[in-house]
């Protein structure tokens, strides 16, 4: 087995695991590195071999291009940062999409994230109490929420390119909701309704098992110590902060940044840049994937990057445009994009669509 299937299983399985402060790079992120490098050839060579990886190429490359500008004007070179980021996901990205076309790697891409999920549920009744959102290893709780939504999306995506068990990839949704909830994250609590509606329509022939294995996985929840459910006051929590009845620091347009589109408008055409948030008079970024690319990178980055994810939902299928869009909600209220999961999530996504359109052409 190629080495890099093993170092790609280490990179899943470390992930979770913040152990430097946010905004920096984490421990994983030294075997994503390894896994570049050891790749970099079929990488290269693969960048633009369609419209999809070329789009998202043309956004890199402008964001440093942009990026460079303002930090030659601000004169703070970590400006710079976030276009590395963007690129070093990139990369990955094209790793990814270089072996999809193989089935074990599929498998162990699947076996890794399995691996994960069992861990970080595992190591949760040692976790010291966080209160009502739980974080695990992340830095924060909306880390957690995303971590999980991305791998709902993965494995469910995956698992259109190479069908698993249904009792598998049940199991394995279940896990990633539960630690979406357990974040108390209300748009990651949201995308989970919106997918277990879809999960749950187009898995109408199996609801036997789908409802035993809930019911099983709830009870243990339910009188298991190990898992502290106490939690369930979490859902109250949840419904509360959805009610509006929590107030948290990023509530309304201000509290997120959203006011800076109206403010500074002179920035929609080339674009901010990312960093150096004194000069919107304000010390947070802009909580948008969607709204953060036309402000932070103007109306050409916001059009290589939007027509990459639309590439995606084009002409494609019911399962892949509902899992796009679950991800997409999410992705509205924050800034996601300099996080390799969402890469990886869009790019099995694009392959899971263009997978089976080349299926259909090929079936007489």
């Amino acid at each position: 087995m190629k080495f890099s299937y093993y170092l790609w299983l280490l990179y899943i399985v470390i992930f979770p695991f913040y152990f430097f402060s946010e905004g920096n790079p984490q421990i994983a992120d030294a075997f994503g590195v390894l896994i570049i490098a050891l790749n970099l050839r079929s990488i290269l060579v693969r960048m633009t071999e369609n419209k999809f990886t070329k789009y998202l190429l043309y956004f890199v490359i402008y964001s440093f291009l942009v990026n460079t500008i303002w930090m030659l004007i601000i004169g703070d070179i970590l400006v710079l940062r976030n276009s590395l980021y963007y690129l070093y996901s990139f990369f990955l990205l094209m790793f990814v999409i270089t072996k999809l076309n193989d089935n074990v790697f599929i498998k162990y891409t699947l076996t890794s994230l399995f691996i994960s999920l069992t861990l970080q549920f595992i190591l949760l009744p040692f976790v010291a109490d966080q209160g009502f959102r739980v974080q695990l290893y992340f830095n924060n709780p909306n880390q957690l929420a995303l971590w999980g939504l991305c791998l709902l999306i993965i494995i469910n995506s995956l698992n259109l390119i190479l069908p698993q068990k249904f009792y598998i990839v049940l199991i394995a949704s279940i896990l990633c909701t539960f630690f979406i909830f357990i974040s108390a994250s209300r748009s990651a609590f949201i995308c989970a309704i919106l997918f277990w509606l879809f999960f749950y329509i187009k898995s109408r022939k199996n609801i036997i098992i789908m409802s035993f294995i809930i019911m099983l996985f709830l009870i243990y929840a339910l009188l298991s110590e190990s898992v502290q459910i106490k939690n369930i006051a979490v859902l109250n929590y949840i419904i509360d902060r959805l009610a509006g009845d929590q107030v948290s620091s990023d509530s309304g347009l201000a509290g997120r940044g959203f006011d800076r589109l109206l403010e500074f408008p002179q920035y929609l055409f080339f674009g901010a840049g990312e960093g150096f948030e004194e000069r919107f008079n304000s010390n947070i970024e802009l909580h948008s994937t969607f709204l953060n690319l036309i402000f932070s990178y103007g109306i050409l980055g916001f059009y290589f990057a939007g027509r990459a994810m639309l590439m995606i939902i084009t002409k494609s299928y019911r399962e892949i445009i509902i899992l796009f869009l679950i991800l997409s909600v999410f992705g509205q209220v924050h800034m996601i994009l300099r996080i390799p999961l969402f890469w990886v999530s869009l790019v099995i996504l694009y392959y899971a669509k263009t997978n089976k359109i080349n299926k259909s052409i090929s079936i007489p």
